[in-house]
């Protein structure tokens, strides 16, 4: 058993979901709330999490699947009595001949602590295009977006609804 510390912030959608109980239920996990604010627009919980480090990934992933930002740290996350700040951008990705086979969205998603919905896509053998939901703490989403570019992948934001 290990005692681990994470700041968790979830979307409106999540709000109306049990995550808490589903921590304790699902995963088997003792879970102790030190700070949160929820409310209609946003939630952001500071909590401690106390089973097998196995039971504690997983239902990391399991709320992070579910769009939750989840950042890991120390007992010191206790006192600081703020979320980590999160931010989401829809950005466009434009994929060059080079690169439209490569994994890039699970490269990304394995490398960063981010959330990637992908909204809209257009991809064939030799081009294409995605628009993505990026979230995740703010130098996350910054260091994902600058290793999309590094690979040659064009990256632009998007205004609006990216479903229309």
């Amino acid at each position: 058993m290990s005692l681990r510390y994470f700041s968790v912030t979830g979307s409106p959608e999540l709000i109306k979901e049990p995550v808490l109980f589903t921590l304790v239920k699902r995963h088997g996990l003792t879970v102790n709330v030190y700070r949160a604010h929820i409310d209609q627009d946003k939630s952001w919980i500071i909590v401690s999490l106390d089973g097998s480090d196995a039971a504690v990934d997983a239902a990391i992933l399991d709320i992070t699947c579910r769009g939750a930002i989840a950042a890991e740290g120390g007992i010191e996350m206790l006192e600081t009595g703020e979320p980590t700040r999160v931010i989401t951008l829809r950005v466009r990705l434009t994929f060059p001949p080079s690169e439209v086979k490569k994994p890039v969205f699970t490269e990304i998603v394995r490398r960063f602590n981010v959330v990637i919905n992908v909204r809209r896509a257009a991809i064939n053998n030799d081009r294409g295009w995605a628009d993505w939901e990026i979230a995740g703490p703010v130098d996350e989403v910054d260091a994902a977006l600058a290793a999309v570019r590094q690979t040659g992948v064009g990256v632009a934001p998007v205004e609006g609804n990216v479903i229309e």
